[in-house]
């Protein structure tokens, strides 16, 4: 009995060693996931925001694109005018300045449509890589859950094989102490006989 506990005893040490093992695989993996899970949310939320920025540059090209229409309209009129008042010179330099500033506007509308342009592309760039970076984020975290589930499994089976050893030894120890009972009983009617001829 004392061969059977000693083995029983070294058993449930190792099962509750890995017992303990697998419930720190699963607080990390927990950990983990949860780490994951943030992550994901906060590329989810850089992927909307980078939505509404390329949503407003794009609301600005055409708006920037719409007064350039209007600035090239502007200024074909005025070179119409110009040609039909060519005759007064006060005129024509007045206008040849509403001209040249027209066309430095449209220059520098044509310029700040191209930064936009430059900037939406970025911005496209930049939502492919956070859609990407989701993509990858929903993997791990869908690998982490596969792998806590697994190691719950584990930590259930474990605790199982435990209880079913000591069981099992709760009832090798019955039966011990049952046999040592009818061993003693036996042997106490093996000297009752003798102890009654020596008396009679």
């Amino acid at each position: 009995m004392e061969q059977a506990q000693a083995v029983f005893a070294q058993d449930r040490a190792l099962m509750e060693a890995a017992v303990s093992a697998a419930n720190r695989q699963v607080d990390e993996l927990k950990i983990e996931n949860e780490g994951l899970r943030r992550e994901a949310e906060s590329r989810e939320a850089i992927e909307s925001l980078a939505a509404e920025r390329l949503e407003h540059a794009r609301l600005q090209a055409e708006l920037r694109q719409e007064f350039r229409y209007t600035s090239d309209r502007q200024t074909a009129i005025i070179e119409e005018v110009r040609l039909d008042l060519a005759q007064s010179a006060v005129v024509t330099r007045e206008l040849e300045n509403h001209l040249g500033a027209a066309r430095a506007l449209s220059e520098s509308l044509s310029r700040e449509i191209d930064k936009l342009t430059s900037e939406a592309n970025q911005l496209k760039v930049d939502l492919a890589t956070a859609h990407t970076g989701i993509e990858t984020s929903n993997r791990e975290v869908r690998e982490v859950t596969h792998a806590l589930h697994i190691a719950e499994i584990e930590a259930t089976r474990l605790r199982t094989a435990l209880h079913a050893k000591e069981e099992a030894l709760q009832v090798e120890i019955a039966r011990r102490i049952a046999a040592d009972n009818a061993v003693a009983e036996l042997r106490t009617q093996l000297k009752t006989p003798a102890r009654m001829d020596r008396n009679g």
